[in-house]
């Protein structure tokens, strides 16, 4: 077959989307919203400064748990070669609200104890996943890809400062950075008779000192309608040791979500 007559295949897959019993099969597109119960836990210090103390995010700023939201689209094709795509874009946050039992240096500032400190844990994420379908059928669905993920991460700390000539002054020190990673993704989907799938996910990284793991479950409805809604259980670790953040140390995200949206 020539170019041109792949050419005019290919268009006509293009122009054919949506439509059912023609040659190609007709691509799906999924949009979706989810609300996220996550609680941050870890510890860390900043790098940046002298003296900083290693922190706990629960025990020592009081973070708690917090929902928050993400939106998704996921692309399917049927174009030979071509990666299926995923978006996805996240805002996770939680705060705190403490006082201290000891002194805490974060950024080079000496916050003291008996003190009150408020602090955030503010992450965005937004992702790009190509993913292929080595087996897809009425039964499973299996997907394995490929990532591109950008973090940024912040977290600021106020409370109140000695200062030379006496006293205290409140004062904010935060600690952060943006990076993107390259990750490896793999997803299963188990199609259950009257509309149910159970689903997993997993992305995952390693190099030098620093990793991020990332995998939820969770079991969905279909309607007819083409609408869903969907329960689930999502963990993100992500270990820093990077010259890309002002912050090293472990950082972790779980607990239950839930989602809906429409595959059109």
């Amino acid at each position: 077959m020539n170019s041109r007559k792949w050419t005019v295949l290919i268009a006509g897959c293009v122009l054919g989307f949506g439509l059912a019993g023609t040659a190609c099969a007709s691509p799906m597109l999924e949009l979706g919203l989810t609300g996220w119960d996550a609680q941050a836990t870890g510890e860390g210090s900043s790098t940046q400064g002298s003296g900083n103390s290693t922190i706990d995010l629960q025990k020592d700023l009081g973070v708690q748990r917090h929902w928050t939201g993400s939106a998704y689209l996921t692309f399917r094709h049927d174009l030979p070669a071509l990666p299926d795509l995923m978006l996805e874009t996240a805002h996770i946050f939680n705060d705190g609200d403490a006082i201290i039992n000891r002194d805490i240096t974060w950024q080079g500032k000496t916050f003291q104890a008996n003190g009150r400190v408020q602090s955030q844990v503010d992450l965005n994420m937004n992702r790009v996943v190509g993913f292929w379908n080595p087996l897809d059928n009425p039964a499973v669905n299996l997907r394995l890809g490929l990532e591109a993920r950008q973090l940024s991460l912040n977290i600021p700390v106020t409370g109140e400062v000695a200062q030379p000539g006496g006293g205290t002054q409140k004062e904010s020190a935060s600690a952060g950075g943006t990076v993107w990673l390259p990750l490896g993704y793999a997803g299963l989907t188990l199609h259950l008779p009257a509309g149910i799938d159970l689903d997993g996910g997993w992305s995952y990284v390693s190099y030098s000192n620093n990793y991020l793991s990332d995998y939820r479950l969770q079991a969905s409805y279909h309607f007819d309608s083409g609408a869903f809604v969907a329960l689930g259980w999502r963990r993100f670790h992500l270990h820093l040791d990077s010259n890309h953040f002002s912050v090293s140390g472990d950082l972790s995200f779980k607990g239950i979500y839930t989602s809906f949206g429409y595959a059109f």
